[in-house]
């Protein structure tokens, strides 16, 4: 069933029905909004309680994300519960055949304007994501503004419910890389509108000045285009699309879906162009914080319903170093908060593509027929008992205890945390003599988290409930979360799978 046929189909039915058509359908469906590809997974129910807008980084394209938005949308706190719509950048992946509305056109114009780089810059792809934004607002319940008996306005009602209305879906940005600052842009011009912006990996300040951005200097040159990659792009233009994509998954060792998303960028016209002129502004015009952007970050974060604004940055990352991140975190106010230790585990092994070796990509393209992308290495130990040493430090600081009673397991209880960690505590009658104050040990015992499965960790019971709420205590507050897992900025070719737990965590703790 086609992306069309299946809205059309969704928007005429029943929940029961809806629910059986979405069961019967492969996710995601590939669609279309403006000129920009767009993957959809849509909700079971016709108003989710959460709707996530997915804005990629650049190179936008949403293919590369499939299996982080999957796991999201699949996993154990959110099925069912969720919406996501991934929208790529205008002009930089193909578009579905044949597909097209009356208001933007066919797809064949759209596709034909963006590879003559029409409206493909980073202004428009700001405007591009708060048309989206307007779009999702059009057909989702709203807040609006309930009259209390004393005259006053108030956006829900004491039940957390617009008054006489369902209840609302909160609409969530998520962004990667560039795509959070476009989230932040277009939180600034739509805030009534938006719930909550998480933020992977951000630039969303001078990112002319990141190491990363000083390696692709040349290749961002206005004259590099014209000299340097019309003949390479025009050979590979000129090659089978299976012959380049053999090509790309020898050269760059991705997986299959990663391999294909990059041969289909390189396939695509105009594609790679508008990526590098897209770069050149990013360069340009991602500088210092302004004022109205701290502004409305601040007001966002402290209305009466207060939005959530959470950041997640690499240990090391070349768009975003240290620096970068201790003068963001400063300039917006950014509270640091750490991942439970079932969810923050560091990897065995990180592995991403390096960015610095673009330039090679593209010039020996013609002579290599496909050599488009590099990939690296980066491994921390596999031993487990380095492994559940690096977990340990993740634990809160205790001081010594004297001795506890200890309990009979038969009459503990046990319940499973939002991060798939199993608590068992002690029966609520349980007393500890010895202590002041009652703080029975729980034992957590770690789940499916990618590290051996045979570990088990145990901490106090107070504190494992502490970090398992704590996103949910922190709402109207700015976070800032450090990466120590090892995962690297291009997280969504290797690491999907670990990525999506954690921001299953957070918004299942945010915003139900």
């Amino acid at each position: 069933m086609s992306a069309s046929a299946a809205r059309s189909a969704l928007a005429s039915s029943g929940n029961g029905v809806r629910k059986a058509l979405i069961n019967s359908l492969s996710t995601p469906l590939v669609t279309s909004f403006a000129g920009a590809q767009a993957l959809w997974w849509p909700c079971a129910s016709a108003s989710p309680s959460i709707y996530i807008l997915f804005i990629p980084g650049n190179p936008g394209l949403c293919a590369w994300y499939t299996q982080y938005l999957s796991c999201i949308y699949n996993s154990h706190a959110l099925k069912g519960k969720v919406e996501i719509l991934a929208l790529g950048h205008r002009g930089h992946a193909p578009l579905p055949s044949g597909a097209g509305n009356t208001i933007f056109g066919p797809n064949e114009n759209q596709a034909n304007a963006a590879a003559r780089g029409e409206r493909t810059g980073l202004a428009d792809q700001i405007r591009h994501k708060v048309q989206v934004v307007d779009a999702i607002r059009t057909i989702l319940p709203k807040r609006q503004a309930a009259v209390t008996q004393n005259g006053t306005s108030s956006l829900l009602a004491q039940n957390g419910k617009p008054e006489g209305q369902e209840p609302c879906t909160k609409l969530i940005l998520l962004g990667h890389s560039i795509g959070c600052y476009i989230a932040v842009e277009t939180l600034k011009a739509r805030p009534d509108s938006i719930d909550g912006v998480h933020m992977l990996f951000p630039a969303i300040a001078n990112v002319g000045k990141t190491p990363n951005a000083k390696k692709l200097r040349l290749l961002v040159h206005p004259l590099l285009p014209s000299l340097m990659l019309s003949l390479p792009l025009l050979f590979l233009s000129l090659l089978p699309a299976c012959v380049v994509f053999f090509l790309t998954r020898i050269v760059t060792r991705q997986s299959h879906m990663a391999a294909r998303t990059t041969a289909d960028l390189l396939l695509t016209p105009g594609a790679v162009l508008n990526c590098i002129k897209m770069a050149r502004e990013e360069f340009r015009d991602v500088g210092e914080i302004k004022p109205d952007t701290v502004k409305a970050i601040q007001t966002f974060t402290r209305r009466s319903d207060p939005g959530v604004i959470r950041t997640y940055w690499g240990e090391t990352d070349g768009w975003a170093p240290t620096w970068l991140r201790d003068e963001v975190s400063e300039q917006l106010g950014l509270q640091e908060e750490r991942l439970p230790p079932t969810i923050g585990k560091r990897l065995s092994r990180a592995r991403s593509f390096s960015v610095s070796q673009a330039h090679k990509v593209l010039s020996s393209a013609a002579s290599s027929a496909g050599s488009v992308l590099t990939t690296r290495s980066n491994k921390t130990s596999s031993d487990p008992s380095i492994q559940r040493q690096q977990q340990a430090q993740h634990l809160p600081s205790a001081s010594p205890r004297k001795r506890t009673r200890p309990f009979h397991m038969r009459t503990a209880s046990a319940s499973r945390s939002i991060d798939g960690s199993i608590i068992i505590q002690p029966p609520a009658n349980f007393t500890d003599d010895d202590e002041t104050e009652n703080e029975a040990l729980a034992l957590v015992l770690d789940g499916d988290t990618g590290g051996d499965g045979g570990s088990i960790m145990l901490t106090k019971a107070s504190e494992t409930g502490a970090l398992a709420r704590g996103a949910k205590d922190a709402k109207g507050v700015l976070t800032n979360t450090i990466c120590e897992m090892g995962i690297p900025h291009a997280f969504c070719l290797n690491h999907g799978v670990e990525m999506a737990r954690i921001t299953a965590h957070w918004i299942k703790s945010d915003h139900l």
